[in-house]
């Protein structure tokens, strides 16, 4: 087995910029990047948490830099996530190794509009991708001239899993089909196959949605493992229940709060100031809370923000795709 520093030295510069401050790769790096590295178009498939972001775009970097060097600023590497609060979390895990290699990453959503700055990495969401199709092109004599993403020469599609069998799904394999018609018919553009890459959460079928998403001849590298999860249990004494296999759905059920319902925002506030209070093993310094409308949202968000500051020095922020940017992105 190759050791993890021959691995990140295979990735030269990048290896270091991405990996530098670990002694150890992630078991789906270890398996991922030297088959992204040759060029292959990988579904990396492992539980959240696991390493597969930097698994992926480490090595695209690393192929995508050695090819491109020289000429003038171009979009190489197209990152597309499902929302506009993906695209941003992204920019923030990625900025400071592509920072230190001396690297553009931008944005192009309907919240940040960077394509213009023509990034080394571009991350945008399937909506924005189509309209960059449509609109950043220039033609001369009825050709395809100096598109914006005439110079891609590799796609990462993150939580991909939320693209499969659904609409949105169908529309992203349309979109990289243009853009890899795009390349050949675009007179500015380096000629080529365009290598794509995702990455998902463990799936039932890791390589049907390989093959919709990524091409005939994509490969899947399927890292086991799921994320604990415990369910937090309503009594006096709270206990964290282990989400294992052998608890039953009823069981489960039981332990949720049914929302809108008489009485849920108190009821709501109490469960989660248990769980924030909670001492050793129990204790939260944080929580996130998921509900199934914006009004809901903005109505639980109300009552907490004045309900728990008066128990500790709390702040309470809502989000949700109809809030003013400002106030999604400080959330």
């Amino acid at each position: 087995m190759t050791a993890d520093g021959d691995i990140v030295k295979t990735l030269g510069t990048v290896g270091r910029a991405f990996f530098g401050g670990f002694r150890t790769l992630r078991e789906v790096q270890r398996r991922a990047i030297p088959s992204i590295l040759s060029g292959e178009n990988i579904l990396v498939a492992s539980a959240t948490a696991s390493g597969k972001t930097e698994a992926i775009i480490a090595p695209l970097v690393a192929r995508v830099m050695d090819t491109s060097a020289g000429g003038p600023p171009r979009v190489r590497i197209l990152l597309i996530a499902p929302t506009r609060a993906l695209v941003n979390d992204l920019a923030a895990r990625l900025e400071a190794p592509l920072t230190r290699l001396g690297l553009t990453l931008g944005r192009q959503t309907s919240d940040h509009r960077d394509k213009d700055k023509a990034p080394f990495v571009l991350i945008t969401t399937p909506e924005s991708f189509d309209s960059m199709l449509v609109r950043d092109a220039q033609q001369k004599a009825g050709k395809v001239t100096d598109h914006l993403l005439a110079g891609v020469s590799a796609v990462f599609i993150d939580e991909a899993h939320l693209f499969d069998s659904t609409v949105r799904g169908d529309q992203l394999c349309w979109l990289l089909g243009r853009l890899r018609r795009l390349r050949q018919l675009d007179a500015t553009s380096q000629k080529g196959s365009i290598q794509a890459c995702a990455g998902s959460a463990t799936v039932g079928a890791p390589d049907d949605l390989a093959r919709r998403l990524l091409g005939p001849r994509a490969l899947v590298v399927r890292v086991a493992g799921t994320r604990e999860i415990d369910v937090f249990g309503t009594s006096d004494n709270p206990v964290w229940f282990p989400l294992a296999p052998s608890l039953r759905v009823t069981s489960l059920r039981e332990r949720l709060e049914l929302a809108p319902t008489a009485g849920f925002h108190n009821r709501a506030e109490r469960r989660i100031w248990q769980a924030l209070s909670g001492s050793g093993s129990v204790s939260m310094r944080k929580a996130l809370i998921f509900v199934p409308t914006r009004k809901l949202c903005d109505m639980l968000s109300g009552h907490l923000a004045h309900a728990l500051p008066r128990r500790r020095n709390l702040k309470v922020l809502a989000h949700h795709g109809s809030l003013a940017r400002e106030r999604r992105e400080e959330a």
